[in-house]
């Protein structure tokens, strides 16, 4: 999660990156998980430029979701 100006930006392991007025509680999908091809799997973290303009997040893994978090542990990728 980053807060900047007032907007939480949240990366949620199920659906994708979410941004939450902080303020009145308006919340929007920015990026869905099946907007990629292949789908991202684990969304999990993220981070904005100091200016606010750029979004980067990472996919915490290629083959596992967080339903299967276990088998990465027990792969060695976690």
């Amino acid at each position: 999660m980053r807060l900047f100006n007032g907007t939480l930006y949240v990366a949620e392991a199920f659906s994708g990156i979410y941004s939450v007025n902080i303020k009145n509680g308006d919340m929007s999908l920015l990026v869905s998980i099946s907007d990629f091809q292949p789908e991202m799997k684990f969304p999990d973290d993220l981070v904005l430029t100091k200016d606010g303009n750029l979004l980067y997040f990472s996919d915490g893994s290629e083959v596992y979701t967080l339903e299967n978090m276990m088998y990465m542990v027990l792969e060695g990728n976690a």
